[in-house]
């Protein structure tokens, strides 16, 4: 399995009891997923709502009707900005091509990054440890 990589130094641990996707309230952790590539970006997706997550997917920022507010935004780095944290979202999570790019984008923000063509399981797994960060534990 390939390695995500979480920002430590701005976050907490993910308590025992919050690795699921369901948040406060038995409601499930809200995705946006923005990625060019229609058969990733429906991988992706049909793994996380498998997961039991609530995803709403995007081919580019432009087709979003409204922002990701306390949403958790997972994005190719192509659409990877810090304006995304302005806009509301809870967390950041980036897909990259190569690590040298992924830890360029933990350094500007970023909660967390992982390889994009790495299996969409290690992505779910990563959401379930970022979804039970401490929201104010961000800097």
């Amino acid at each position: 399995m390939r390695e995500a990589t979480v920002l430590d130094a701005r976050t907490d641990r993910a308590s025992a009891g919050s690795r699921d996707a369901a948040g406060a309230g038995g409601r499930a952790e809200c995705v946006v997923l923005v990625h060019a590539d229609d058969l990733r970006r429906q991988l992706l997706g049909d793994a996380l709502r498998a997961a039991g997550f609530s995803v709403s997917e995007f081919s580019s920022v432009a087709e979003m009707e409204r922002w990701p507010a306390g949403a958790i935004v997972v994005t190719h780095l192509r659409y990877f900005t810090p304006w995304w944290q302005d806009v509301g979202a809870r967390h950041v999570v980036v897909l990259t091509d190569a690590p040298s790019n992924g830890e360029a984008v933990y350094m500007r923000t970023a909660d967390a990054w992982i390889l994009d063509l790495g299996e969409p399981n290690e992505l779910v797994q990563l959401l379930h440890r970022v979804s039970g960060l401490a929201i104010s534990s961000r800097n």
